[in-house]
């Protein structure tokens, strides 16, 4: 079979990594405000850099202060807390006994990205992984799928990308690479996307991808 390559956004994609983040990010905020932050205001985030998303919402603030308060909160909590989404697991095992590769394409630093690889016992199914550090520009800029495609050696017509987040489709779309959306995401419904981040694909469940897959690259 000619090498085909399927990608992965992490956060709300293969990890429900969800209420970790809305409770760092109430953490943060209490200490540096006194109060509790909108839960949609930090949804709103879901898919954009950190360090992107507390210069908007934390103007003026120290950034090393808040990078501290964030982080520790949550590298705390953060193997006790996140999961697998159910069948994510079982997919990405079939895709690979199926010979496609396997990228990671995530806004998260690589130290919490390869320990929730580890935990869920995926990091040998993975063939490469672009976090948060491994680029200057990042989703929905498509420079750090380019960037998966050039470690795996695969054009961007035999690629897709599967993400939660309208960050994940237009990055995709800006590199060429086919889309698909997954209905269990937090950070945005499918029919809540402007026009230039709609997927060409979504799917409700992990094992649907399969299909999806089979479809796309017969």
């Amino acid at each position: 079979m000619k090498r085909k390559a399927v990608l992965f956004d992490f956060d709300g994609t293969i990890a429900d990594t969800n209420q970790l983040i809305i409770d760092s990010w109430k953490h943060t905020h209490r200490e540096i405000y006194g109060q509790e932050m909108e839960e949609a205001r930090i949804i709103a985030t879901f898919g954009e850099m950190l360090l992107e998303s507390f210069a908007r919402e934390f103007p003026g603030q120290d950034m090393d202060k808040l990078l501290r308060l964030y982080r520790t909160f949550q590298k705390e909590r953060f193997l006790d807390v996140i999961s697998i989404f159910p069948g994510v697991y079982e997919l990405i095992s079939e895709l690979k006994k199926s010979g496609y590769l396997v990228g990671i394409v995530t806004s998260r630093m690589r130290e919490t990205t390869i320990q929730a690889l580890d935990s869920f016992g995926l990091t040998g199914f993975t063939d490469a992984i672009v976090a948060g550090e491994d680029t200057t520009r990042h989703k929905p800029n498509p420079d750090p799928v380019l960037k998966a495609l050039q470690m795996l050696d695969i054009p961007a017509s035999d690629s897709i990308m599967v993400g939660d987040s309208a960050y994940d489709m237009l990055a995709a779309k800006a590199a060429n690479v086919e889309t698909v959306f997954v209905r269990w995401s937090v950070a945005a419904k499918a029919d809540e996307l402007d026009a230039g981040a709609r997927p060409g694909y979504i799917i409700d469940e992990a094992g649907d991808l399969l299909d999806v897959v089979k479809k796309y690259f017969k």
